[in-house]
This record gives structure tokens, C-alpha cells and sequence, in this order.
């Protein structure tokens, strides 16, 4: 396996080598349905890069192919003031370098970034077709505090009692 390297990376910069990997990734969890098209909002995604609301790892080759990436979300937390939190946003190493670390590393280099920048609270969630990864977090000290659902509400007859 050749050498990986982390990177902290703009929105701008990693884009368009991300969008193939995202949209694999989509597919992969299930996400990809007629319903909700992968549609990336470029823009927003920009405006909040610029603002300091993204914090993006890239993890690349040697020959600076990425192969995946860790993307958080920087919040308020507007029920304490002070203690900032990160939302974890897409999180996706291609399926050839799994199982070699790089997954591990990219969490590492994230929670120590995070921490430098004054984040005091992540919040983390994993596909419910891995279960593993549940077991992962709180093998490294995080809290169950909530299940996760997805409704999908965009027809009148899903969801309706």
C-alpha cells in the first residue's frame, strides 16, 4: 500500500476530485434514490467553507490521488455559548484502501484538529449497515445519545397518520 498523506483542504480546492468519490459514496449507503438526487449545493458549500463553517481532510496518494475524505460541519451550539461543536458530514475512504488504516487516521487527524480549533463536543453517526462503527466510537470514549431516523416527507402519503 503506498504512502498516504492527510490534508486539510478547501471546498474549492478538493471539489471537483470529490464529486465522483461522493457520489460513490451516496450510492454506497443508499442514499442515491430518485427521491433526493445527488445534487451538491457548490455554492452554499463555498459560502460555508468561507465562513469557517467546514473543516475538510483529504487523504491522498503520494501521487496526490484522493482517496478520501473527512468532512465536519463547524456549529454553534446555541444552548451552551462558548463550547463550539463539529456535526460529522460525509466521511468516505474508496473501497481499495480500506482496511489499511486510513479510515482510523483520517478520525484521528480530525478529533486532534478539531480539538486545536476549540471544538469541545463532536457528534458522530454511522450507516446502519455498519454496525461496527457504532462499536468503533465508543470504543474511543463516545456517548449513544440519540438514534438517527430518516423520514422522507416529501409526498403526502409517507408519514401521514
Amino acid at each position: 500500500m503506498s504512502q498516504i498523506e492527510l490534508m486539510k483542504e478547501s471546498w474549492l480546492d478538493i471539489w471537483p476530485e470529490c464529486e465522483p468519490l461522493m457520489r460513490a459514496h451516496d450510492e454506497e449507503v443508499g442514499l442515491a434514490d430518485a427521491r433526493v438526487p445527488f445534487e451538491v449545493d457548490e455554492d452554499a458549500a463555498g459560502k460555508m467553507d468561507q465562513a469557517g463553517m467546514l473543516h475538510i481532510l483529504a487523504a491522498r496518494t503520494i501521487t496526490e490521488r484522493l482517496i478520501g475524505y473527512a468532512i465536519w460541519y463547524l456549529v454553534p451550539n446555541l444552548s451552551s455559548r462558548g463550547v463550539r461543536l463539529a456535526a460529522q458530514g460525509p466521511w468516505y475512504v474508496t473501497p481499495r484502501f480500506r482496511d489499511h488504516g486510513v479510515g482510523g487516521r483520517l478520525w484521528i487527524q480530525s478529533i486532534s484538529d478539531l480539538r486545536q480549533m476549540g471544538i469541545k463536543i463532536v457528534h458522530v453517526h454511522h450507516s446502519a449497515r455498519e454496525p461496527s462503527l457504532g462499536k468503533f466510537f465508543v470504543n474511543i470514549g463516545a456517548v449513544p445519545i440519540e438514534s438517527i431516523y430518516a423520514l422522507w416527507i416529501g409526498s403526502a402519503s409517507v408519514g401521514e397518520v
